[in-house]
């Protein structure tokens, strides 16, 4: 994609004329299991959470319970809801048009993490933008926009996915700028599931396998570098595969995570009662390590019935790609799809000591404004295109009915 200021002058001033926001299509549904589901989620994350920040005193007494992280969790969630009203009632226009810039849109925001008194940095990380009132974090606009991104850009060049120099390589391009973006934060978390979204949308458009093959020891080779010249990265890495040797240095949140994932039993401690990451051992535990507090707290059976409400968002939202007829239209439900189920795979990978920590939040679960936001508007552009689907098929569905009625 070539950047161009004139472009973008005129793509804001048709934007400007079109209705960002219109009534919904007739005779579409909303995918009222999909929705469920994600609102089970944000429940039992918004109580989670809850007993993950909160902070009881000597006594015991409620008086002295901190309920600030629970208030900034529930204004997440209310703003985040109109983002998913607006996505809903987005026009056409408006889609197509977030999918041209909305990649480009999050290149001044990972820049801005750098400026002073903008840039906020925490575990060595330069990840946020203090704004004052509020926190964002750039990298969490980034997956959404190189979703819509990819899925504007394969749906324009599906024919000649197979011949890399005009298929992949010029998106490859935009890729590596956002991904070297993310390196310098460093958020090598963020890059990972960038691959792991754009390997798996490039596989279902139609491109050769011998070329993901290449895209894949690319990959590796990069985090073999990451980890050879990252002294950090690769005291991770040893933590990860030492854990027990390692519990009180780098090692220190996988020996943990494991153990609490695995301490809560069948029925886990109940609501506020995991001893585990109340007492401190977790760091991270509302945001990195939400899985592991539910482990602890909600145990085998309570984990189960989280997994099977994602696995309800993943059936229904590939089975909406199935049905959509425009090529964007099926990518972008695809890429949505991926983008609500890849963060929470990762997140309970890390959790449970398959893979070195990522730093990678879980989707309507962990605490996070910004990942909150992104992650309902997902959601509302999935509503979207399943009323628009819908729609369409009520639609082709009438004249026959009219005809089998005047017969």
């Amino acid at each position: 994609m070539r950047f161009s200021a004139t472009r973008l002058v005129s793509s804001i001033r048709r934007l400007r004329h079109a209705r960002p926001l219109t009534a919904l299509p007739a005779g579409g549904e909303f995918d009222l299991a999909m929705f469920g589901a994600a609102a089970a989620l944000l429940s039992v994350g918004t109580m989670v959470v809850f007993s993950a920040t909160v902070h009881m005193g000597p006594g015991g007494s409620e008086d002295v319970m901190h309920t600030g992280a629970l208030l900034r969790h529930l204004i997440a969630i209310a703003v985040g809801g109109l983002l998913f009203y607006a996505a809903v009632h987005a026009s056409a226009n408006v889609i197509r048009w977030t999918a041209r810039w909305m990649v480009w849109l999050a290149v001044p925001l990972l820049l801005a993490v750098w400026l002073p008194g903008m840039g906020k940095e925490e575990l060595g990380s330069a990840r946020w933008i203090n704004l004052g009132f509020m926190t964002i974090q750039p990298s969490e606009v980034a997956k959404v926009g190189v979703a819509l991104y990819l899925a504007r850009y394969l749906a324009n060049r599906k024919s000649v996915l197979k011949d890399w120099k005009i298929g992949l390589l010029p998106g490859a391009g935009v890729l590596a700028v956002i991904m070297v973006l993310l390196l310098i934060q460093p958020d090598v978390g963020s890059v990972f599931l960038i691959a792991m979204l754009a390997v798996l949308m490039v596989l279902v458009g139609g491109t050769r396998l011998r070329y993901i093959a290449w895209l894949a020891l690319a990959g590796v080779g990069g985090l073999a570098l990451i980890f050879v010249f990252n002294s950090v990265k690769f005291a991770r890495l040893v933590g990860w595969l030492y854990p027990n040797l390692t519990f009180l240095g780098v090692g220190h949140h996988p020996h943990f995570a494991m153990r609490l994932a695995t301490a809560g039993g069948p029925f886990g401690y109940g609501l506020g009662e995991g001893p585990g990451h109340s007492l401190g051992f977790l760091t991270q535990s509302s945001t990195d390590f939400i899985f592991t507090v539910l482990n602890e707290e909600l145990g085998f059976v309570g984990v189960v019935c989280v997994v099977l409400l994602y696995m309800v968002i993943a059936i229904r939202g590939f089975a909406l790609v199935r049905r959509c007829q425009d090529d964007f239209v099926r990518f972008a439900a695809f890429a949505l799809t991926l983008l609500l189920i890849l963060p929470a795979l990762v997140h309970m990978m890390v959790d449970l000591g398959m893979i070195p920590t990522k730093g990678i939040a879980c989707p309507f679960l962990s605490f996070g404004g910004t990942s909150m936001l992104m992650t309902l508007g997902s959601l509302g552009l999935l509503q979207r295109i399943h009323l628009e689907v819908t729609a369409q098929e009520a639609s082709r569905g009438m004249p026959r009915a009219i005809t089998e009625d005047g017969e």
